[in-house]
């Protein structure tokens, strides 16, 4: 009886950790969203480095939270893209800026569908 009740209790607390893990890792990639977003906007509106100076800002402070939950590879080109971006938004280039902003909204969509529990990843 005592095994059935530790093995009851492990499985809430990894159910618990999944739900917390999935909540987290669609939070930060709606407000990596939402930041990418601005960064756009405020580059095509001429003042762009800012904008992509937050974006760069917030990532490198859930860096490290998402690499718990989401695979190491993913984050590390989230990153770089987001470096290749904030480097863009200095040059005034706006093929290579639109470019890499599409380049880094496919990166989080990816790890929003590969890393979350919905009907997608489980069909």
């Amino acid at each position: 009886m005592k095994r059935l009740i530790a093995a009851v209790v492990l499985l809430i607390l990894l159910a618990a950790a999944g739900i917390m893990g999935n909540r987290l890792i669609v939070s930060r990639c709606e407000t990596l969203f939402a930041l990418l977003d601005e960064c756009e906007a405020d580059f095509y509106a001429g003042n762009g480095r800012e904008a992509c100076d937050r974006l760069e800002e917030y990532y490198v402070r859930q860096e490290d939270l998402l690499s718990a939950f989401v695979n190491h590879d993913a984050v590390e080109e989230v990153g770089l893209s987001i470096a290749r971006l904030n480097g863009y938004a200095g040059t005034q280039s706006q093929a290579d800026f639109a470019g890499e902003c599409a380049v880094l909204r496919a990166r989080i969509i990816h790890i929003r569908n590969q890393e979350t529990i919905g009907v997608d990843s489980l069909l």
